[in-house]
């Protein structure tokens, strides 16, 4: 009998079946990632084989923190590797400055890469596959593949020292753990030994790396509290750093994915809820004459269980394995700094996991649906057979309705809660598709909201001196120049000699980011604070968001900070986002007492046309050649690089996905409806009515309601998605991209009406002939 039944139906328990396999695929293939990356990331970032603290320190520093590691920890082990900062050497890749790519830029001797205190895969060289490989030789360099990917570096290519005869060829990419994301600070370029004389006129800083058994926060602590006014570390990053930096957008793939997963398969069970529902109303006599012949409730019941079943088994047991490849190709995307993403063992489980707890929901689903067949009696079920169904007596909504469009709303009221289905899907697969794409977008357009990201100023050009406060000249071009409309003067995010502390132990700013400018009127800057104002004198501080977010501070409490050897305290103006935490920020006025190259360096210029852009950059290059132009897209290209490499692909396939499912619905559902009006439209057809208005009375039924779906998930959209996108990532940018959005909806509603014409034509061959039937 059941069998029966799959035969009668087999179109629509074959898309039944699909949708049920897609919410299983990317449920298995979310999970997975999320287990399997945070295995391989555990083992690549491992204390067997990484240290704990790695420190970008002065010169001297490991001698000196040497000669008192072993009193706080008698195991631990302090190795050191020289390198020189090279963010003023002018070293050229082709036409472009190497240190512009991230700042601060490191050169950092490599021996053999086999022993470094952390792991480093070579994973490209211009050696022989026999040749013993342990380090550049002298004239070469190795590039982490993040930078080399980012700027188009290949094996081969050559780097010039300007104003030399230097220069080294690139004959080595590498992955290492120093750089698995590029939101990561700094970056390296590794020479041989032999050529450290070439880096002599640098800056000299040590590498140095620390193992210990203590607790790597108490560990970080105890070498801060060491430092003094010569030996003390720049820049610093624990192994966890590392660690969480390589995990963020995986782990925020894994959850849009899971949760998206989770709501599809929700989604699922309610329409297989509401086709089981239909399935009981529409075979009322059916299920009557069962009874009435001897059948148990529990035979009956046994008849559409095992249909569905069958059905819903083999799909969801087909998608959890299609999800294993998926996720393997989407884990080769977000490891591709990391290492190559392989499924291990650790998969089974979530996959079983998967299958089993999938197929007993449905299970649970299936049987409370299909309860109400105890409630049916052969009396009743007589009654409904011969008289009308309940939806039919439904009254309609519109009087005297005659047109197709009229009849169509008529349709939507009378069969509401089918509407309310189309409503659903529509709306849940549309936003999850505007989230993602509004998403991508913001992450690739980062500079046109810059100031939301890192709260530097939306200034049209940065020029500086390396290594130097802001020279007269300079000062004196922009004054005179006929591109300028205005300028500020300062510095933005930078890590500097000049280190700041604050006594509370809730306000961590050891290594804050330190913005400092003449003015922060927001007609210059375009700035915009989330809560107070910036500061206005030498009394007043602005902290960002996440700093803030876990102390007792607030708008209008004062602070004391220490800013090298001095104290003050500061009235707390304002609170801005930033994803570049801890940051402060002055007036220029507050570090006054110290040199001016470590605040007043640069000057952001506001140009009177943006179209002068490429005309004032080559003057200013003309005119001062071994000066600094930079913009806010320079800033913001190298964080956003390794983002865009995941967020794409990831939300194509997730859009995908769910253009699939919402597909897959509204045929499910047009095809119910056919199934069961099939009689009226014969009766309809005996009227007079044509084809073309049976179709047509379809089609606005389906667009009507996608279009309500639309305006719903537009309506999400806007309620929902930043506040989502501020909690977290800390930063208020999401903003709707409306021509994307449009054309992904148009799109969308497109292909759902012309679906539901493609569908509609089986119509045509129905005749009044089956009235008979």
């Amino acid at each position: 009998m059941w069998i029966k039944k799959l035969k009668n139906k087999k179109i629509q328990f074959v898309v039944l079946g699909l949708i049920l396999a897609f919410a299983a695929m990317l449920l298995t293939a979310c999970l997975s990632i999320s287990v399997e990356v945070e295995q391989y990331t555990n083992e690549r970032f491992s204390r067997e084989q990484n240290a704990d603290l790695f420190l970008y320190a002065t010169k001297g520093t490991e001698e000196y923190l040497a000669s008192k590691l072993k009193d706080y920890d008698e195991d631990a082990t302090l190795e050191t590797i020289p390198g020189y900062v090279i963010d003023t050497m002018d070293l050229y890749h082709g036409k472009n400055l190497v240190s512009d790519y991230i700042t601060p830029l490191f050169s950092l001797v490599l021996r053999d890469y086999h022993t470094m205190p952390y792991q480093m895969d070579l994973t490209d060289s211009s050696y022989d596959s026999d040749e013993m490989i342990t380090g550049p030789k002298q004239g070469e360099v190795w590039v982490q593949k993040i930078i080399a990917d980012q700027h188009s570096i290949k094996l081969g290519d050559t780097f010039e020292v300007k104003g030399t005869d230097f220069s080294f060829t690139v004959s080595g990419i590498v992955n290492d753990n120093t750089k698995a994301v590029s939101i990561s600070t700094g970056a390296f370029v590794y020479y041989n030994p032999e050529d450290s004389t070439l880096f002599s006129s640098q800056k000299p800083f040590s590498f140095i790396s620390i193992t210990s058994q203590k607790d790597t926060t108490e560990l970080t602590e105890w070498v801060e509290e060491q430092y003094t006014n010569d030996y003390y570390a720049m820049l610093y990053s624990t192994l966890t750093d590392l660690k969480n930096s390589a995990n963020l957008m995986t782990s925020l793939v894994a959850k849009i994915g899971s949760l998206s997963a989770g709501f599809m398969f929700l989604i699922t069970i309610v329409i297989i809820l509401f086709f089981i529902r239909n399935t009981i109303l529409n075979e009322y006599g059916t299920i009557g004459t069962y009874k009435s012949v001897g059948f148990s409730t529990t035979e009956i019941m046994g008849f559409y269980m095992k249909a569905y079943l069958l059905v819903g088994i083999i799909s969801i047991i087909i998608g959890a394995l299609l999800g294993l490849p998926v996720s393997i190709f989407i884990g080769n995307i977000v490891m591709e700094y990391m290492g190559t993403f392989h499924l291990s063992t650790a998969t089974i489980p979530r996959l079983c996991f998967v299958i089993l707890f999938t197929i007993l929901l449905l299970i649970l689903s299936i049987y409370l649906a299909l309860k109400r067949i105890q409630k049916i009696s052969p009396v009743d079920a007589f009654h409904v057979g011969t008289t009308s169904s309940k939806s039919k007596l439904k009254k309609s909504l519109i009087k005297g309705a005659h047109t197709s469009l009229s009849m169509a709303i008529n349709d939507m009221w009378k069969y509401r809660n089918r509407s309310v289905l189309v409503i659903l899907v529509v709306t849940f697969s549309l936003y999850i598709g505007t989230m993602l794409i509004n998403m991508t977008h913001v992450f690739d357009h980062m500079e046109n909201n810059a100031t939301a990201w890192v709260a530097l100023p939306a200034c049209d050009a940065f020029l500086s001196k390396p290594n130097s406060s802001i020279p007269d000249d300079l000062l004196s071009y922009v004054e005179n120049s006929p591109y300028v409309e205005s300028y500020i003067t300062g510095t933005g995010l930078f890590y500097s000699d000049l280190r700041i502390s604050s006594a509370d132990p809730l306000v961590d700013l050891e290594y804050a980011n330190i913005m400092s400018y003449n003015t922060y009127d927001s007609s210059l800057t375009n700035i915009v604070y989330a809560q107070g104002r910036p500061p206005k004198n030498d009394s007043e501080v602005a902290f960002d968001y996440k700093t803030l977010q876990e102390s007792n501070y607030t708008i209008g409490d004062t602070i004391t900070l220490s800013l090298g050897a001095e104290s003050k305290t500061y009235l707390i103006t304002g609170i801005f986002h930033s994803m570049m935490s801890p940051s402060v920020a002055f007036v220029n006025d507050a570090l006054a007492t110290y040199p001016k190259e470590s605040y007043d360096t640069t000057i952001g210029v506001n140009l009177k046309h943006t179209s002068d852009k490429a005309a004032f950059e080559a003057d200013f290059r003309k005119q001062f050649p071994t000066y600094r132009y930079g913009t806010l897209k320079d800033i913001v290209d190298n964080i956003k690089q390794s983002i865009m490499s995941i967020m794409i692909p990831i939300t194509m396939i997730i859009i995908g996905i769910f253009c699939c499912f919402t597909l897959l619905n509204i045929i499910n559902l047009i095809l119910m409806n056919q199934s069961e009006q099939k009689r009226n439209f014969g009766i309809m057809k005996a009227f007079g009515f044509t084809n073309s208005y049976i179709i047509r009375r379809n089609v606005y039924r389906i667009a009507i309601l996608s279009a309500i779906g639309a305006s719903l998930a537009l309506l999400l959209n806007h309620i929902v998605n930043a506040k989502i996108f501020c909690a977290v990532l800390t930063v208020d940018a999401y903003q709707t991209n409306w021509w994307l959005t449009g054309t992904y909806y148009g799109i969308a509603l497109t292909v759902i009406v012309l679906v539901t014409l493609l569908l509609s034509r089986s119509i045509r061959r129905i005749s009044p002939k089956e009235l008979m039937e």
